[in-house]
């Protein structure tokens, strides 16, 4: 398993990846319609800060040990009240249609942040076990 530090990193890395990924998404699109489209100078760092504190949940509920599904549930709904505050602090959005589009995006990043920590979770085993191996032959 990662240690705590690597994946505190990789989850906030990858939850302010596809939060920009999104963004940038948001932008092209609005580019293309002819519309305007403005990042303020604090909204990067929101999107970093985000990331970090979107974290903080996974490693409660570890600590609780609760049922696995009652588990996901929380975490999911933990994550997605600490977006949507970020973001209406943050100006993130302005209406019920910014905060119903936030929501989608939300569901986008948080698909894609655990599949990339369940691929690099699985790439660690498989170094891990290969290094085994090798010990194991070495020995024999």
């Amino acid at each position: 398993m990662m240690d705590r530090r690597k994946e505190i990193l990789l989850q906030a890395i990858s939850i302010s990846f596809g939060i920009l990924c999104l963004v940038a998404f948001q932008g092209v699109i609005e580019h293309l319609l002819g519309n305007s489209f403005q990042l303020l100078w604090y909204h990067p760092i929101s999107f970093v800060l985000c990331g970090f504190l979107c974290t903080i949940p996974y490693f409660i509920l570890d600590i609780l040990q609760l049922h696995p599904i009652l588990s996901l549930i929380l975490h999911i709904f933990s994550v997605y009240a600490i977006v949507m505050l970020l973001g209406s602090i943050c100006g993130w959005y302005a209406d019920g249609q910014g905060a119903f589009l936030l929501s989608i995006g939300y569901f986008m990043v948080y698909i894609f942040v655990w599949i990339v920590t369940i691929w690099m979770g699985k790439k660690d085993a498989k170094q891990i076990n290969e290094a085994l191996k090798e010990i194991q032959d070495k020995e024999v």
